[in-house]
């Protein structure tokens, strides 16, 4: 079985990749096996970008237009690929806009793009395929403390809304909705607190490593809220109650880290 932990096997892989594009002015791999948390179900994330417009050659496997971007899937040997396709100014244009908002106007801060944050961690995590130079130039764009205070601000907006639901749902004696949206708030509430430390990979599945890397002091407390006593209508609400008992002082430590403004210097 080929070792997904083996840089120099990304990195073939990854130009493997290029090779099928014309007009590639800088390109890098990214994504959970680049981040050393991957495993042998996780695809390779590419990033081509052209000055101009890229073209393929051939056709991959699946393909699809997202309108700032295009995504290609499909395998080169054991691993499949998936391979974002974006223009230069596209990805100046991000860093423009996401340093330009203001972290503690959440408005600002739920009206940028979802894809160009995500694209902002896979630039932060990247490693450079063609144009290393270049590369580097476009990653020093972006400010991540800047950029993991917006998301922090975002994790809050999400967080108020689960924990909102969720309180509505534990005074009606719902128990399932209590279960789900106080879930919901806990783990917005904790993706809060790491990205507000610097953590700017905002996907749910790989909380816990953010966790152990940002907030270790807390990882016990997270999942032990996580857990139900019972399937037990009153055990459900007992817990979701706790739940959101936890969530309120993850969210509170988060926001006041916020306020603070520490993130600015990093």
């Amino acid at each position: 079985m080929t070792d997904l932990t083996d840089t120099m096997y990304l990195h073939a892989v990854g130009k493997q990749v290029c090779a099928r594009y014309r007009n590639v002015d800088i390109a890098f791999i990214s994504g959970s096996l680049v981040e050393g948390f991957g495993n042998e179900t996780s695809d390779l994330d590419v990033f081509v970008l052209s000055d101009t417009v890229i073209e393929p050659v051939g056709d991959a496997a699946l393909s699809a237009d997202l309108g700032a971007f295009a995504v290609d899937i499909d395998f080169a040997g054991d691993i499949r690929t998936d391979t974002e396709i974006w223009t230069v100014d596209m990805v100046a244009d991000i860093a423009a806009r996401i340093g330009a908002c203001d972290p503690l106007e959440w408005q600002a801060t739920m009206r940028l793009d979802k894809a160009g944050l995500e694209l902002a961690h896979r630039i932060r995590v990247g490693e450079p395929l063609v144009a290393a130079d270049r590369f580097a130039q476009l990653r020093e764009l972006f400010g991540w403390g800047h950029v993991g205070a917006v998301l922090a601000q975002r994790f809050l907006q999400d967080y108020n809304e689960s924990a909102e639901d969720a309180v509505g749902a534990v005074k009606a004696a719902d128990a399932g909705a209590g279960l789900l949206n106080s879930r919901l708030a806990l783990g917005a509430a904790a993706d809060a607190l790491c990205a507000v430390r610097g953590a700017t990979n905002g996907k749910a599945k790989w909380r816990l490593h953010r966790l152990t890397a940002t907030a270790p002091e807390i990882v016990d407390t997270y999942l032990q809220a996580e857990l139900d006593r019972s399937a037990e209508q009153a055990d459900l609400l007992r817990t979701a109650r706790q739940r959101l008992r936890v969530a309120s002082d993850l969210a509170g430590t988060a926001t006041s880290a916020l306020l603070d403004g520490g993130w600015g210097r990093t």
